[in-house]
């Protein structure tokens, strides 16, 4: 079948091919990498166009993320239409990218508040947005998988990656039929959400009025 070929020569990781195991992990990726990029740009690149009108500002950031939603949706229906030609419908699991897309959702909005208002005095700090992205890219199990020779304080920065854990549950729910959100890890990426929600909240609340300033 076309999914054992190409890349590792066909190589399988924890019984799925590759090219399969791959795509699980990159189609949310694309999503939350492109909505780093595009929620810390969402006020900085708008500016010009409703300085002129009554247009809340708030809003740009989650209307930026949300426009990315369609293109990954495709993406995700093409991968998942892939898998259940390969294995089968698994049922109750499918469920869980429901809730990993409302988590990376809730992730984006929060952090593009925050970058989003610094975008919009410091345009340098797209760079910077930029650069760290392309980092997550890389400290995220999309390409690679955790073993016993990765070192031990790259387990640690992999565990506590919030990218990680919305990647390896995207993948769980579609290739291996897990959903498990009452745990732990659950409970520290939420509330990692909700404070990064609140202090964005706060920085963009008080700034917000000076964005005109620096268009």
């Amino acid at each position: 079948m076309f999914l054992d070929w190409g890349i590792r020569g066909g190589a399988s990781v924890e019984g799925v091919p590759f090219v399969l195991w791959l795509s699980c992990g990159l189609v949310p990726w694309l999503f939350i990498g492109s909505g780093i990029v595009q929620g810390a740009n969402s006020v900085s690149s708008q500016l010009g166009h409703v300085s002129k009108m009554k247009f809340p500002l708030s809003v740009l950031p989650s209307i930026t993320i949300l426009t990315q939603l369609i293109s990954h949706l495709i993406m995700l229906v093409m991968v998942l239409i892939a898998v259940v030609i390969k294995y089968g419908f698994f049922g109750l699991s499918y469920l869980g990218i429901v809730y990993y897309l409302i988590a990376s959702l809730s992730l984006l909005s929060a952090l593009a508040l925050f970058t989003s208002t610094v975008s919009a005095f410091v345009r340098d700090f797209r760079f910077v947005i930029g650069a760290v992205t392309r980092a997550l890219f890389f400290i995220t199990p999309i390409m690679w998988t955790v073993n016993a020779k990765t070192p031990e304080l790259l387990k640690k920065v992999i565990h506590y990656n919030p990218v990680t854990y919305l990647v390896d549950g995207y993948r769980n729910a579609m290739l291996f039929n897990q959903f498990y959100i009452a745990t732990a890890y659950t409970a520290g990426f939420w509330l990692g959400v909700a404070v990064l929600f609140v202090w964005g909240a706060f920085i963009h609340v008080r700034f917000r009025k000076h964005f005109m300033d620096y268009q």
